[in-house]
């Protein structure tokens, strides 16, 4: 907002309304995608719910070959099923035995929170991919943008908690009550994280978003290891082992290359691009 009055572009981001409207599409895909996985949470366990939570990378990639056009090599899918693979594996190593085991009740019961998670996944890639076209296809700024997505969010949640149960609560202590200095603080780096994110959608891609969110949560890993002396295991190796390489093999910095094993001749080995 200091920004756009700076630069003269408030006015600007709200003359179209039509451009408006759209920046609510993401925002109400956003709503949709944080209530199914809520609801998937209250079905599967932990470790079944981060694995299946990582098909957003693949249905991102999906989306922007869809809708944008792009074009992904066969080493590049292949980087991109490896990095959900890795996520998956240094987030189910870092989860709690007694977490691990905990059973949610019959299997039948599972399916409705993996259908939940499906969708929140699908969800997930297509508001991403839809707020990168807005953004680079468009004349309003990205942070006339984000002001747009901050503003229908504001709504959208406002909305939620004149409905919900805790308006009680606001009306007793305030709408600040109970914000601590680690409250603000957390607020403060969620707020930067989303002009980060919203940057980098930008300047590179949705999926690079991706990339960079996978290396944050093995950052954030080894750091809470060094902090607060989590346990670090041999999975968790291998899963940053899977995702630095899917990095490195998605930039095109190595390449992976594969054999046809029912042909014998030297020459059936190629390199992916």
């Amino acid at each position: 907002l200091v920004l756009l009055l700076r630069q003269g572009g408030l006015e600007a981001s709200f003359e179209d309304s039509s451009e408006v409207l759209k920046t609510g599409v993401p925002a109400l895909l956003y709503l949709v995608q944080n209530n199914m996985q809520y609801l998937a949470a209250s079905y599967l366990d932990a470790p079944t719910l981060a694995v299946a939570s990582q098909l957003k990378v693949l249905t991102t990639a999906i989306f922007s070959v869809t809708m944008l056009g792009k074009s992904l090599r066969r080493a590049q899918w292949i980087a991109l099923s490896l990095l959900g693979a890795g996520v998956a594996v240094v987030s189910v190593s870092q989860m709690d035995v007694a977490e691990q085991s905990k059973s949610r009740g019959e299997s039948a019961a599972v399916w409705p929170g993996i259908l939940a998670i499906v969708v929140a996944c699908t969800l997930s890639g297509l508001a991403s991919v839809y707020f990168e076209k807005t953004l680079k296809t468009s004349q309003v700024s990205m942070w006339g943008r984000n002001l747009q997505l901050a503003l229908f969010s504001v709504a959208i949640g406002a909305a939620g908690l004149l409905t919900g149960n805790d308006w009680n609560h606001v009306e007793e202590h305030g709408f600040f009550g109970g914000y601590t200095t680690v409250v603000w603080m957390t607020i403060s780096v969620n707020a930067l994280g989303g002009l980060l994110v919203a940057k980098a959608i930008k300047e590179a891609d949705s999926i690079v978003k991706n990339f960079s969110t996978s290396i944050a949560l093995v950052l954030t890993a080894v750091l809470s290891s060094i902090m607060f002396d989590t346990p670090i295991g041999p999975l968790f190796g291998l899963g940053v082992g899977m995702v630095v390489y899917a990095v490195l093999l998605y930039g095109g910095m190595v390449n992976a290359r594969f054999c046809d094993p029912l042909q014998r001749a030297p020459a059936v080995c190629s390199w992916a691009r």
